[in-house]
C-alpha cells in the first residue's frame, strides 16, 4: 500500500505533512514560480482517468511537494515516469498531499510529464474543477539544486470539453510494471487506432486494434501477454500520426 508511507527524511516535508522543513523554507525564499499544467479532462461518476502534471519550464528540481483539495472525485494513485524521481501521497478526508524528490537532481523541460495522477469520479465534471491547490502555499513548494524555493501553481488548458489537438500519449502507469499496465491517449477525431508493443528486436509482441470515439482512452496490457522481463516499445497508430513510448516489465 504505497499511502501513507513517511519520507521523514527529504529536506522538503513528509507526505504526512509533520516534518515540513521549516528552516530550510526560512533561508530560501524565493518568488519565483514553478508552473505545471494539468489537462481539464470531462469525466462522468465511476470513470477512472489518470491525469498528467506536465511541467512549463527548463530548470534543476529535486523535490516539491503538494496539497490538493478535491471535491467529486477521489485520488486514488500518484506516480512519477520511471526515470526520474520517487513519488508517495496521502489522503485524508478531502485533501492528498503529494511529495516527490529526486535525490540526484533531475532536470525537466517544457513538456515534460513529472507526476501521474490517477483520479476516480464521484459525479460529472471537469478535473480541473475538482482538483485544486490547497490556498496554503507553504503546502505546496519547489525545490531546485541550489535549493532555491519555487511557489508551486497548477494551470489548466479548461475547456467545454477536453480534445487532443493532435494525438497524446501518455506514459503508461505504472512503470516498471510487474502485473498489469495502463495505456492513456487521447484523439482529436473518431478514427481506427492500432497499438502494438514490440520488443528490442523491433518484433511486435502484443496487438490491439479497435475504432475510438475524439476524446481520452485507456489501454491495459497485462504481464502475461508479455512474453519476457525487460524494455519494450509501445506505439498508438491512427489515421493521421503515431507515437511511440518506452515501458519496463520486471518480476
Amino acid at each position: 500500500d504505497r499511502q501513507g508511507q513517511n519520507f521523514i527524511g527529504v529536506k522538503i516535508g513528509d507526505v504526512n505533512g509533520n516534518a515540513i522543513a521549516n528552516s530550510l523554507i526560512a533561508e530560501t525564499r524565493s518568488v519565483s514560480t514553478l508552473q505545471l499544467e494539468m489537462p481539464s479532462i470531462q469525466v462522468n461518476a465511476g470513470d477512472e482517468v489518470i491525469v498528467p502534471l506536465t511541467v512549463t519550464q527548463v530548470m534543476e528540481v529535486v523535490g516539491l511537494q503538494m496539497a490538493f483539495e478535491t471535491n467529486g472525485l477521489a485520488i486514488t494513485e500518484v506516480v512519477g515516469p520511471a526515470e526520474i524521481g520517487t513519488a508517495d501521497f496521502n489522503t485524508t478526508g478531502n485533501t492528498t498531499k503529494v511529495v516527490w524528490y529526486d535525490n540526484a537532481g533531475a532536470r525537466v523541460s517544457s513538456g515534460d510529464e513529472l507526476l501521474y495522477m490517477t483520479v476516480k469520479a464521484q459525479q460529472t465534471g471537469h478535473v480541473s474543477e475538482m482538483i485544486q491547490l490547497s490556498t496554503n502555499q507553504r503546502d505546496n513548494l519547489a525545490f531546485d539544486a541550489e535549493l532555491e524555493q519555487f511557489d508551486l501553481r497548477v494551470a489548466s488548458d479548461r475547456a467545454e470539453q477536453y480534445v487532443a489537438q493532435t494525438l497524446e500519449v501518455w506514459q503508461n502507469t505504472p512503470n516498471p510494471f510487474s502485473d498489469v499496465t495502463t495505456i492513456q491517449f487521447a484523439t482529436p477525431i473518431n478514427d481506427a487506432i492500432t497499438l502494438t508493443v514490440s520488443d528490442i528486436s523491433g518484433q511486435v509482441v502484443h496487438r490491439v486494434d479497435d475504432t475510438y470515439d475524439a476524446g481520452t482512452h485507456q489501454i491495459e496490457i497485462a504481464r502475461e501477454v508479455l512474453p519476457a522481463n525487460g524494455l519494450y516499445y509501445y506505439e498508438i497508430r491512427t489515421s493521421k500520426s503515431s507515437v511511440t513510448r518506452k515501458m519496463i516489465v520486471i518480476e
